[in-house]
């Protein structure tokens, strides 16, 4: 059932200054944590995604939508752009994250 692995992490900002602004969610175990140009913002915690490992998941990982599984169908899409990408196999930690927007992955 993969409806019982979905998790909403959610912040919402004014971003309409036309900056770059970084965007990073780091799962530890059953917890995704939010950062928002290098600064944690907050997480959300779902015990299903213990059984969740990405590299040997059927479906593809996305990035900007959200897939509807009994459908699959693609909606609500990002309103911007993607100007880079990365997916690590461990867990970063906070100092990682603010080191990748310092330099500005």
């Amino acid at each position: 059932d993969t409806t019982s692995h979905l998790l909403s992490v959610t912040h919402t900002v004014d971003s309409s200054d036309s900056n770059y602004h970084s965007v990073a969610l780091v799962r530890s175990g059953t917890t995704v944590l939010l950062y928002r140009n290098g600064i944690f913002i907050t997480s959300a915690t779902n015990a299903s995604l213990a059984n969740v490992n990405l590299d040997n998941s059927s479906e593809p990982f996305t990035v900007g939508c959200f897939k509807t599984y009994a459908v699959s169908t693609y909606s609500l899409f990002l309103n911007g752009s993607v100007g880079s990408r990365g997916y690590f196999n461990s867990a970063l930690s906070a100092v990682q994250i603010a080191y990748l927007h310092s330099a500005g992955f």
